[in-house]
Formats: structure tokens, sequence, C-alpha cells
């Protein structure tokens, strides 16, 4: 018995979605992808604000 991977259209009881349903999980899933990698930049700034201040900080030390 070979395993296959779950597809959207098993979730419908093995009937392809209808084209609207599909277009709709596509935006919603486009829309958190971008949602995401917007958090991600962000975070991203943020950490590279805080090593910069403090590698700027221990050179003053030096």
């Amino acid at each position: 018995m070979e395993k296959r991977p779950v597809t959207i259209s098993m979730l419908n009881g093995g009937r392809p979605l209808p084209e609207r349903v599909l277009r709709v999980w596509e935006d919603w899933l486009g829309a958190a992808a971008q949602r995401s990698q917007s958090m991600i930049e962000s975070s991203w700034k943020t950490v590279n604000q805080s090593t910069s201040n403090s590698f700027e900080g221990s050179e003053a030390m030096g």
C-alpha cells in the first residue's frame, strides 16, 4: 500500500474542488504568506538594529 500525499481534493471526498474555492484558498494562502514575510522582515530589522547597536557599544568600550 503506497502512501500518497494528501491533496486538497481529498478533503472534498476525492472530488476536485470548485474553481472559486481554489481561488479563495490561494488568495488566503497568498495573504498569509505575505503577512508572515513582512513579519519576518520587520523582526530581522529589529535584530539587525540591536546587534549593530551592541557592536558599536563594544567598540566604543575598547
